[in-house]
């Protein structure tokens, strides 16, 4: 049996995959973490043909069952180094965009998927962060949160 965060991070993949082959995005996942999991690409059309259009958009990937969904945001406990990670990539002018995309999903395991003949659901959203710098903030050790919207999935 594969360790629990494991996954949770093969379904968020999952998840991400979905939304992007329904949408005709280009998605990639890379081999090494350094603060990004992969990258969408724009496919565009001339004639006949379908090319990458140079427009990308990087993601970092969470998934968790620990969420508080509140009426104005999320709340999630982010390691604050990857907080910054995403803040400064934002500021590096020229840079390809990054974002963080979370899978929330339901506390209880047996939730998370459920297969029939007809039908496959896997449950719980896929949110996405556009992290910026906060002007007043006080980080702990370990955690921190970012401003969140609903990523349509």
């Amino acid at each position: 049996m594969l360790p629990e965060p494991i996954v949770e991070e093969l379904l968020s993949l999952a998840h991400v995959h979905a939304i992007a082959a329904v949408a005709g995005i280009s998605i990639s996942n890379f081999d090494r973490d350094f603060g990004a999991d992969g990258t969408f690409r724009q496919i565009t059309i001339l004639g006949n043909r379908r090319y990458v259009s140079g427009y990308a958009l990087d993601f970092q990937l969470k998934a968790s069952t620990q969420c508080q969904i509140e009426a104005e945001s999320i709340v999630y406990d982010l390691e604050v180094k990857v907080y910054h990670d995403l803040v400064n990539r934002q500021q590096m002018i020229g840079s390809t965009p990054i974002v963080l995309i979370l899978k929330v999903l339901p506390y209880n395991r047996d939730e998370w998927l459920n297969v029939s003949e007809d039908s496959l659901l896997l449950s719980g959203g896929c949110l996405v962060i556009f992290a910026r710098r906060a002007k007043q903030k006080s980080f702990g050790s370990e955690n921190s949160y970012s401003e969140i919207s609903e990523l349509k999935s």
